[in-house]
């Protein structure tokens, strides 16, 4: 057995010496990595996703091409926005559909109070008083706002003068959250990719290409066979796996599950004593009972107490309680209290052969063992609400 606690001692303080060692390990690594992509930012990330330089892993021995653009596609302005006004704003937008550099659409709202992630918010002019709640909505070429409940759009704030003239002193991030939600409509119908945005004299401008002369996912979607059949292909992969544990089926499917996969000697051995028990078990009149258990090979003698050998009996006391709340109950009511005193009662089994009740300190006994009758507090209550139901007077 000491060769044994031995054993373990050792292989416990191994794993935990692995633990630290990899924690450290990781550690570093991570801190390795954070540094490189902070000090090498644009040559590593954002000239070779907008520019078509060469990407590589961060140990240099693997080496791609991996832009978010592409030569073929034509890259231009877009989309421009821009508002007037110190207080509630009116916002234009301006649209290149076919990037020629000619405008082809545009809209105005005006009225604007409030600015939402997908939407805008009117209100009593220049106050936030009265507000009504707008969506963006897009039908064929034609971008507008419909009027939806409060719940329907997300993350609005006040821009006018009632807000400290967010118009006026907070323009660039106004514009960015306008051409965000806008952008996001218009690109989803429009097969175009934003590139770059460019802010200047008070307006904001989003350069994009359209991808779909582009060699890209966007552009060729993969195909899917309506012959194929998928179901049928997971479950022979599920059976594949069945058998092994450590198998990524297993391991996410039997994530949640709490049970354990008992061994099957073991399952057995459960099993045939579970038989065993049930086909030595006895009782007799006075509930006294004997089974064999298989698995320590002994008898099991016991009895059950099926009845009662006495009627227990309780009593009820009462103590005070400190509470300074306004209201006793917890409710909201016309009424309330400068009482700091609340009585409250608990019931108790007797001890001493049900013969005494268990008082302690700052306690009485409201109620003697086996003498509780609460029946005249009850019909009292429900008295006095009766009579309290006949003095109501209703408003309407």
């Amino acid at each position: 057995m000491n060769k044994i606690h031995k054993i373990l001692l050792i292989s416990l303080i191994a794993s935990s010496s692995l633990a630290v060692d990899s924690y450290n390990e990781g550690y570093s690594l991570g801190g390795s990595l954070k540094g490189y992509f902070t000090n090498n930012k644009d040559s590593a990330i954002n000239a070779p996703l907008t520019s078509g330089a060469e990407m590589s892993s961060v140990d240099g021995s693997n080496k791609g091409n991996a832009s978010l653009v592409c030569e073929e596609g034509k890259n231009a302005k877009y989309l421009s926005f821009s508002y007037t006004g110190s207080s509630d704003i009116n916002i234009k937008v301006e649209m290149d559909k076919d990037l020629d550099g000619k405008i082809d659409h545009n809209w105005d709202f005006i009225g604007v109070s409030g600015i939402c992630a997908n939407g805008v918010v009117k209100c009593n002019s220049n106050t936030w008083n009265n507000c009504t709640y707008h969506q963006y909505i897009l039908k064929g070429n034609t971008l507008s706002l419909k009027q939806v409940r409060k719940e329907e759009v997300s993350g609005c704030y006040c821009i006018n003068n009632t807000c400290g003239s967010r118009s006026v002193n907070d323009r660039a991030n106004i514009l960015n959250d306008i051409g965000a939600s806008i952008s996001s409509i218009l690109t989803t119908q429009d097969q175009k990719v934003i590139t770059k945005t460019f802010s200047s004299s008070g307006s904001l401008d989003y350069y994009a290409q359209d991808y779909s002369s582009c060699n890209t996912a966007y552009a060729n979607p993969p195909s899917v066979s309506p012959s194929s059949d998928l179901g049928s292909m997971a479950q022979e992969e599920i059976l594949k796996e069945s058998d092994n544990e450590y198998g990524v089926h297993n391991i996410f499917s039997g994530g949640t599950d709490n049970t354990h996969k008992l061994d099957k000697d073991f399952k057995n051995e459960l099993t045939n004593n579970a038989e065993g028990i049930k086909a030595t078990a006895k009782v007799d009149k006075n509930f006294n009972y004997s089974y064999t258990d298989t698995i320590n090979s002994q008898s099991v003698n016991d009895s059950l107490q099926l009845k009662d050998i006495e009627k227990a009996r309780y009593c009820e006391v009462m103590y005070e309680k400190i509470d300074t709340s306004a209201f006793d109950d917890g409710s909201h009511r016309g009424n309330s209290t400068n009482n700091t005193i609340m009585y409250q009662m608990e019931i108790r089994e007797c001890t001493d052969n049900w013969s005494k009740c268990p008082v302690y300190a700052g306690e009485k006994i409201k109620h003697e063992c086996g003498k509780i009758n609460d029946m005249g507090e009850a019909l009292a209550g429900l008295e006095a609400v009766n009579e309290a139901s006949k003095d109501m007077v209703c408003s309407k």
